[in-house]
């Protein structure tokens, strides 16, 4: 897909990977859409009832069922898709309720997806989480650990 946006515009995406949560419809889909259309290689996340696949095959993306309340479901998601360089957190629930008609059921569904769901994807594209970081990351993380405890035994002996 080309690297250029609306009237020629170069977005300078190619070769990045972007990941749209609530990616199958909706602004997220638009999202995902025009990413994959300006040279982004883009992972569509989403529960399975609202059918990644589809919205991916759509615009030549690729697609994880993920369940942004789930720690494990997140982790899978992103160990699939890789370290992202890009993060539309687009996934979020409305009820069409007055507040006072809301059920606590409700509420905390809500509070889960909105709230805790957000937290739980930045968390998971920090730098040096694992569920993000490339193998040769980790690797180098652990090398530049094992320095330096070896620099502190040595310091303790001396």
């Amino acid at each position: 897909m080309p690297d250029t946006g609306p009237e020629g515009l170069n977005f300078g995406l190619g070769g990045k990977l972007a990941v749209v949560t609530g990616g199958a419809h909706g602004i997220g889909f638009a999202a995902a859409r025009l990413l994959a259309a300006n040279g982004a290689s883009v992972w569509i996340f989403d529960l399975e009832c609202e059918r990644p696949q589809d919205a991916a095959q759509r615009i030549g993306a690729r697609w994880c069922a993920a369940d942004v309340t789930g720690r494990a479901s997140l982790d899978a998601a992103f160990a699939a898709a890789g370290a992202p360089d890009i993060v539309i957190a687009n996934a979020g629930i409305a009820r069409e309720a007055a507040f006072c008609d809301q059920t606590a059921e409700d509420w905390e569904r809500t509070v889960s997806v909105n709230l805790t769901g957000m937290a739980r994807r930045q968390e998971r594209t920090k730098p040096n989480h694992p569920a993000t970081m490339t193998r040769e990351r980790r690797e180098r993380k652990e090398r530049r650990r094992r320095r330096a405890r070896r620099a502190r035994i040595a310091s303790s002996k001396a």
